[in-house]
């Protein structure tokens, strides 16, 4: 996987297309900042209320982020139909930016429950298709979480789901066993 700079405050570099060769730097506003601060308020009483608000924020902050940078028509999945002219991204692309996104919850505060984790990558010797994932770790439980926003459109709530599920190929669609 790329490694793309770290974070400094409210300053990010995020990807802005396939396997994250290009980036582009991207500053929270403080209309931004109050808005993220504002889906954790009151702050979360349990560590499966803060993972429903972590899904709702990323999503958030995709939007923030996505006209300054290009990518607030990033569609589902891999969709090639609409490239070679947009921002259209893939889940590396995904995975590092929301990583970026969960970095700045965490330096922010916004996180009680849980911690930035490193990101995955599931396939190559499961037989799945290789894809990638952002994850936080459940601070009391240590217990992992696929926070997954390739899925859906840019601005829709990212899946987070038990590493175990998501290392077994499993899609948001798919009921939960």
């Amino acid at each position: 996987m790329k490694d793309i700079p770290i974070a400094r405050g409210h300053e990010l570099t995020l990807c802005i297309d396939f396997g994250c060769t290009k980036n582009k730097g991207y500053t929270f506003t403080a209309i931004d900042l109050q808005n993220i601060r504002a889906t954790f308020q009151p702050p979360a009483e349990t560590p499966l209320d803060e993972r429903k608000r972590i899904s709702q924020v990323i999503g958030l902050m995709e939007q923030q982020a996505g006209a300054a940078i290009g990518t607030l028509h990033d569609q589902p999945e891999n969709n090639f139909s609409v490239l070679p002219n947009t921002h259209q991204i893939d889940c590396v692309a995904e995975s590092l930016n929301t990583t970026q996104y969960l970095l700045l919850l965490e330096r922010e505060q916004l996180l009680r429950f849980h911690r930035t984790g490193s990101n995955i990558h599931r396939g190559l010797f499961t037989l799945n298709i290789p894809h990638n994932s952002a994850t936080i770790i459940d601070v009391n439980s240590e217990q992992a979480f696929a926070v997954d926003s390739w899925f859906g459109h840019n601005g829709d709530p990212a899946w987070v789901t038990p590493i175990e599920r998501w290392l077994t190929g499993a899609s948001p669609e798919q009921p939960h066993q």
